[in-house]
């Protein structure tokens, strides 16, 4: 059992862990849903798969799991408004966020941000729910390299980039 010290030990050890930031979104317009992202990550190259982990009380983790489809978009690092409005800093919903930035419904059900350094449109493949959260497991249908731009990058409680050293 972990006390609450040492819950506190652990957040304050993953908040240490830089993480690129992400759109996870659902549904088309006028019924989307998303938000952001961190806990998202690669799975398997063949065939190609991610592993995003999402809170099981958001409006965005059930629309998904009725949906059967999602997209990963990473954020470039200009986008820190988009990445606060869909984290709900302004108090936006469903919808209403998608009103910041250019999305597109190319893929049904898988709103992709135009200026995304990449993007993916997935199907759900596995959906387990492990205490608070759904360990969601999305396979690519489709991907998108579209832009150049350096990832935003969240730690500790911080905005950021990423560059090479």
């Amino acid at each position: 059992m972990i006390l609450d010290s040492q819950q506190e030990a652990f957040r304050q050890a993953m908040r240490r862990l830089a993480a690129t930031v992400t759109v996870v979104a659902t549904g088309s317009a006028p019924q989307r849903s998303g938000l952001t992202a961190t806990a998202v990550c690669s799975l398997t190259v063949d065939p190609p798969q991610v592993l995003a982990c999402l809170n099981a009380s958001s409006a965005t983790c059930a629309a998904i799991r009725e949906a059967g489809t999602f997209s990963v978009n990473l954020l470039p690092s200009h986008r820190q408004g988009l990445a606060e409005c869909f984290a709900g800093v302004g108090n936006l919903h469903g919808d209403q966020r998608f009103a910041r930035g250019d999305w597109t419904d190319e893929t049904p059900g898988s709103p992709i941000l135009h200026d995304a350094v990449a993007a993916m449109a997935c199907e759900l493949r596995s959906a387990w729910q492990v205490d608070t959260h759904f360990i969601m497991i999305g396979a690519v249908q489709k991907l998108w390299l579209a832009s150049e731009a350096l990832p935003l990058v969240y730690r500790n409680g911080q905005f950021g980039t990423w560059s090479p050293v």
